[in-house]
């Protein structure tokens, strides 16, 4: 699966905007966003250390994400999330240039 930068601030933004340090938002929960993809970038941010997730994988070994919930973000999470505000960084992002300064680990 490609990663997809929209579906990954789509997901911290809406973390960001909780109203409690801790909540569940669900792999279905992302809107606009199919849930494996989701899922996925869920699973890809907790790996990064960007937000805390639980992820449950099918026991198939097909690959597929059962279950995708995200907590909340980290640290490294709410600085990454600093930097893509900016609108110029956003438009880097987007279209894939080199980023000397941008790193998925705040």
């Amino acid at each position: 699966m490609v990663r997809n930068w929209d579906t990954i601030r789509a997901i911290l933004l809406k973390l960001e905007t909780a109203e409690t340090a801790h909540t569940t938002l669900t792999q279905g929960q992302v809107e606009g966003v199919a849930p494996q993809e989701a899922g996925y970038h869920m699973m890809l941010m907790n790996d990064a250390g960007l937000i805390e997730a639980s992820i449950s994988k099918s026991s198939t070994g097909d690959g597929a994400i059962n279950a995708a919930i995200a907590r909340r973000l980290t640290w490294d999470g709410h600085e990454f999330l600093d930097k893509i505000r900016d609108p110029s960084m956003w438009g880097k992002i987007k279209s894939k240039e080199p980023l000397a300064k941008l790193t998925l680990q705040g």
